[in-house]
Formats: C-alpha cells, structure tokens, sequence
C-alpha cells in the first residue's frame, strides 16, 4: 500500500466526486443517478426514466501533499431500466508526473428506488469493483459494498444521507444536500467518512496510507435536453497514517443522453 494506495485514492477523489451531479442531470429538474462506485462518496436516491442512456466522461487533477499533481479520468455509462432501477458501468484510470496512465478500477453499480414519496425516498445500492492496484496489497482486487439511502426535499432543496458495508469488513456513511436554482444549475456540499474496520487489521502503521474522509462541493449545469456539464472541488481529510497530509483536487467533465 503506501504511495500507490495513497495516488489510489487520491487518484479517484477527482473523478468520483462528479458522481452525485454528473453529467446524468441532463434536463433541468432532474437529478443524477448518483451511481459513482467508490464509498467514500455520497449517494442520493434519484434514478433514470425508463429507457434513458447517458455516457460521461470526467478528466480531474489533484494537488498532493509534496506539491506534485495527480491525473484522472472517469468513463461511465448508466442505463435506466426501469424508473426507479438504474444500472452503471464505470472505469477509470489515472497519472501522475512520473508514471504512465494505468487503468485504477472497473465497476458495475445498481440502485433501486424502494420508496418514491413527496417528500421523503428511500433507495439500496449495490456495487461490485475490481482493483488492479491491489494485486500486491494481499487483499482481493475485488469488493463490494451494500447501501441504504434516504433523501428528504422540497422545492429545489434536497437533503441526502447514506450508511453502507463493503466487504473489507468497513462501515461508512455520508450527509449531504443539493438546491437546484431555477432548473439552470444545481450545486451540492458533501461530506463522508469511512471506518477503519478490519481492513487494516495486522497491517504496521507506517505502512498505511489513505484518508478516512472527505469533503466536496459540485455544480451542475444542464445544456439543452441532452448535454450537462460538471465540476467539482474538495480536500480529503483525517489521514489513516499521521505523517500523511490531506490532498486537494478538482474536476471538470459532461455527459450526453444517448437516448
């Protein structure tokens, strides 16, 4: 772990964080899929109309600790099968300024709409990943993660929270809330945190790397019917490793509706 662990993660802050308004938010009072793979990240409960196909693309660069940059990029496609079932296919990879591009993950996501109110929703999500960078950590390069979602809003405000397990045996849960003003943009602040868990479990300190939470802030803006655009800024926080320090990113990208 270490280094690559640490790039990993910081790697995916600039491509995931677009996930909540990514590019799905195609026409205005529409809110995304949310269907970004990785736990660290919040969720909201929204879904596709049926039939509904939208491929993103998210390039983002972050600002690490011994003021090097980190580069990503973030390909998705979600498919609404039903109204409140959507299903999302997702890769990514990323770079820094002294390796090449590799690719970092390969996801499949579903999230179900149980509860469709007023005012209140209720959805479950289920991820499956495969990490390449974790071949030489002697854990699986698979995982997967269960999580239950509820979101209360009215008007364009929105107030989001999610509690969820992965299979490293770690809990983690997020809160957010999004406006969206006027149907021309949408902006959102995050925050989540991830528990230690077992993942680490027999591991010596001065080998573990990464951040137990994060913080993020994301705009939404649509284009016509079919086209949105995206970006967002953060800083992950509370390091595993105290000799570690937090990184900074930020992220652009946009998303067509195919159908």
């Amino acid at each position: 772990m270490t280094y690559r662990f640490r790039l990993f993660l910081c790697s995916i802050a600039f491509v995931a964080a677009f996930s909540l308004n990514a590019a799905a938010q195609i026409s205005p009072g529409s809110l995304t899929g949310g269907a970004s793979p990785w736990p660290v990240y919040v969720y909201d409960t929204e879904t596709l109309e049926k039939g509904n196909v939208i491929v993103s693309g998210i390039g983002g660069v972050g600002f690490l600790a011994d003021h090097t940059k980190s580069y990503s990029i973030y390909s998705e496609l979600d498919l609404g099968i039903t109204d409140r079932f959507i299903v999302a296919f997702a890769v990514s990879g990323s770079s820094d300024e002294t390796t090449d591009w590799k690719l970092d993950d390969t996801v499949i996501h579903a999230k179900y709409k149980a509860v469709d109110r007023d005012i209140v929703d209720f959805a479950v999500a289920g991820i499956v990943e495969r990490l390449p960078y974790m071949e030489d950590s002697g854990h699986s390069i698979y995982d997967g993660q269960i999580i239950g979602i509820v979101q209360a809003g009215k008007g364009g405000f929105a107030a989001y929270g999610q509690i969820g397990y992965s299979s490293r045996k770690q809990l983690f849960e997020g809160v957010g809330a999004s406006y969206d003003i006027a149907g021309k943009v949408i902006v959102s602040g995050n925050f989540s945190y991830r528990h230690e868990g077992d993942f680490y479990e027999g591991v010596p300190p001065e080998e573990i790397s990464g951040v137990k939470a994060i913080t993020y802030a994301t705009v939404y803006v649509p284009v016509g019917s079919r086209v949105g655009l995206t970006g967002a800024v953060g800083r992950t926080l509370m390091p595993l490793h105290a000799g570690d320090s937090s990184t900074s990113f930020c992220t652009f990208g946009l998303g067509v509706r195919l159908h």
